[in-house]
């Protein structure tokens, strides 16, 4: 087992989040409640890369005929984000917020400051524009409208 993800599990028990560790690669399952909704978070180590990846998936599974409002709305939501980007699977119809970092070399180290900003910031953006996604989804506003409500 590498440092990187030593030390992301030392983090995650810390900061008293349960998690699974998949068989296929090293990441850990968790999942996380905010005031929006609850949704599946996992987080990725690519030790030989030095990078860790965090991702939160919106809970919604989007039907093909929504595909073009709410690529509009994702589009328009990452506009002017600093940190992490949505990213949409369009052979699935589902959405994800990632967020990662490259520790890559002697100097650079992972510590429990930069995971905490990086998974926080991914789920409290998740949380943010969560309710937008499903009011575009639902048909209940449009992505510019959905931006305005969850922006303005």
């Amino acid at each position: 087992m590498g440092q990187l993800l030593e030390t992301i599990k030392q983090f995650f028990k810390e900061d008293n989040w349960s998690f699974t560790e998949s068989q296929a690669d090293t990441g850990l399952s968790l999942r996380f409640a905010g005031k929006s909704g609850q949704w599946n978070c996992y987080a990725r180590v690519r030790e030989q890369e030095g990078q860790f990846i965090f991702y939160s998936y919106a809970p919604i599974d989007v039907p093909k005929a929504k595909y073009p409002p709410i690529i509009k709305y994702i589009t328009r939501a990452n506009f002017g984000l600093s940190i992490g980007d949505f990213e949409f699977n369009f052979l699935m119809g589902t959405i994800q917020f990632k967020t990662s970092i490259d520790v890559n070399g002697e100097e650079s180290k992972l510590s429990f400051a930069l995971i905490k900003h990086l998974v926080y910031g991914n789920v409290v953006t998740m949380d943010k524009y969560l309710p937008g996604l499903e009011l575009v989804v639902k048909g209940k506003a449009t992505a510019e409208q959905a931006i305005a409500q969850i922006e303005g």
